[in-house]
């Protein structure tokens, strides 16, 4: 009786050659490789993406849902499985494409001005910097777990050639240790003591080491960021403005507002006001005609 159990319950063992198993939200198939599930996120991540573009919903609307409701969804295949960056970059453009869209602003806008935080800040998040912040979290707790068997033997995180999570958590953790040689500094007029004071490295905690690393990670992308603003001749004035406010929109701001104002607000502030390609008829104080803009430079360039 025993040995027709064990042979009826054999039958029903499938093999990861057969069918692919999913433990802990990670398929595994017989190639034990994460190129399919990679392919597979992309094209969710598509498909997400036109999901939400089909709704009759306001692009504001339509934000929230990327941001409550798609890209929570994401991060943790994109924890788990062995990305590399490159397709991040892909899936973030794919992203930042519907996102230009939905607030009715120009697609040659940088990305700066939706995930950037300087003179206007939006409610919305980087992919790219989600993306890091997650695989540099996994790899500080793989390292730092409490069983030393796990630490001791921390898988490597494959992110591709360009950017690795464990030279990432290396120099966030210099520059804090740096932190802690130097001291609290006072920034202002205000007296001693009075300014919030940050965990220092060494008093820090597991979690607390693992909170001030991820800042300083965001706080690189940020940096890069502005850096990449000052090249840009045109959308990156505002950081020569004297006396500038910074603005910082939330939610209920943004659901206050209205389509028109949220677009005009970003144009104005970057500099993208002026849109040829979107008139249909040429400015009449400069010439009476019926033809497109481009067409009219095209003829008086060729002309001249």
């Amino acid at each position: 009786m025993a040995m027709e159990v064990i042979i009826r319950a054999s039958k029903w063992v499938v093999g990861v050659s057969e069918q692919s198993v999913k433990s802990l939200g990670k398929w595994y198939n017989a190639s034990f490789k994460d190129k399919e599930q990679v392919q597979q996120l992309r094209q969710d991540i598509v498909n997400g993406l036109d999901n939400i573009n089909k709704t009759l919903l306001p692009g504001k609307l339509k934000l929230w849902c990327l941001q409550f409701g798609l890209l929570p969804r994401i991060m943790w295949p994109l924890t788990i499985y062995e990305v590399p960056i490159t397709t991040v970059e892909k899936m973030e453009r794919t992203v930042t494409s519907y996102v230009k869209k939905w607030l009715s602003v120009p697609r040659c806008l940088s990305n700066i001005s939706l995930y950037g935080k300087g003179v206007l800040e939006l409610p919305l998040t980087s992919l790219m910097e989600e993306y890091k912040c997650s695989k540099v979290r996994l790899q500080m707790t793989l390292k730092d777990s409490r069983a030393q068997t796990i630490s001791n033997a921390a898988p490597l995180l494959l992110t591709g050639w360009k950017w690795t999570p464990s030279e990432a958590v290396q120099q966030p953790t210099s520059a804090l240790r740096h932190k802690d040689i130097v001291g609290h500094v006072q920034q202002g007029r205000g007296g001693f003591s009075l300014a919030a004071r940050e965990p220092t490295w060494c008093k820090a905690s597991t979690s607390e080491r693992r909170k001030l690393v991820v800042e300083e990670v965001r706080r690189e992308e940020e940096t890069a960021r502005s850096a990449k603003a000052v090249s840009l001749a045109k959308q990156g004035q505002w950081l020569q403005w004297e006396g500038m406010e910074r603005r910082k929109i939330s939610w209920k701001e943004l659901w206050e507002m209205e389509a028109s104002n949220i677009s005009f607000i970003i144009r104005a502030t970057y500099d993208m006001l002026v849109d040829i390609g979107q008139k249909r008829i040429f400015p009449p104080e400069i010439a009476s005609t019926n033809l497109r803009p481009d067409l009219v430079l095209f003829l008086s360039l060729s002309i001249s």
